[in-house]
């Protein structure tokens, strides 16, 4: 069984991988108290930012800390997990991209000529929140699945997941799709996990369109 210091480990390992690789310029730490697993700064914000402009809400996580990582080109990290002695209860896998990345002109200008950040500074780019949320305690069948996508901040967007995630499945899913180039020269270094959480995906939910993690 997968414990809350394995995932507290597997999210520093991933940390430590994106700061060697030049993937993240800032970093917050994970912690682990009484099954709680969450980044050492201020980690009580993500319900006060539900209802504020996207641009208020990213700010006011930078301000704060509430991230494990902001990633090359200010994207931020968030990787929360409950545990207890049942197991795992809830998750929270957040990539929050920065809302300013057009405005980053000294960044384009000194990397426009490296094919490594094309995937990073192409204007024709748009950039989504993505947030994968596990809630065994609140689910509903095909309602609120209890592992689902969530895009772009919709209230009502849950694409059913097959199974909770572990912290180097989310991220390796971020950097493939996000960071491809730079994660594909580094990806022999990549601290891959075997363990996986089980199923919670309900047969109803297979009947429409559902994300499966290999």
């Amino acid at each position: 069984m997968i414990s809350s210091r394995d995932i507290c480990k597997q999210i520093n390992n991933i940390t430590v991988f994106a700061t060697q690789c030049s993937l993240c310029n800032k970093q917050e730490w994970a912690t682990e108290k009484n099954g709680c697993i969450s980044w050492s700064g201020n980690n009580e914000i993500s319900e006060i930012i539900r209802n504020i402009p996207y641009k208020d809400s990213y700010d006011m996580l930078l301000q704060k800390k509430a991230y494990n990582m902001q990633l090359l080109d200010g994207a931020l990290i968030q990787m929360q997990y409950l545990f207890n002695s049942k197991g795992l209860q809830k998750h929270r896998l957040a990539y929050f991209p920065s809302p300013t990345l057009i405005d980053f002109s000294s960044f384009e200008k000194e990397y426009e000529d490296d094919d490594e950040y094309l995937d990073i500074i192409s204007q024709n780019i748009v950039h989504v929140p993505i947030r994968f949320d596990y809630d065994k305690d609140n689910a509903k069948e095909l309602v609120h699945p209890e592992s689902h996508l969530t895009l772009g901040q919709y209230k009502n967007c849950r694409i059913p997941v097959i199974a909770p995630i572990v912290p180097s499945v989310f991220m390796h899913f971020i950097f493939e799709n996000f960071y491809s180039s730079i994660f594909k020269k580094n990806i022999s270094r990549y601290p891959f996990d075997k363990e996986r959480f089980d199923f919670s995906i309900k047969e109803n939910e297979k009947t429409i369109i559902h994300i499966a993690f290999s």
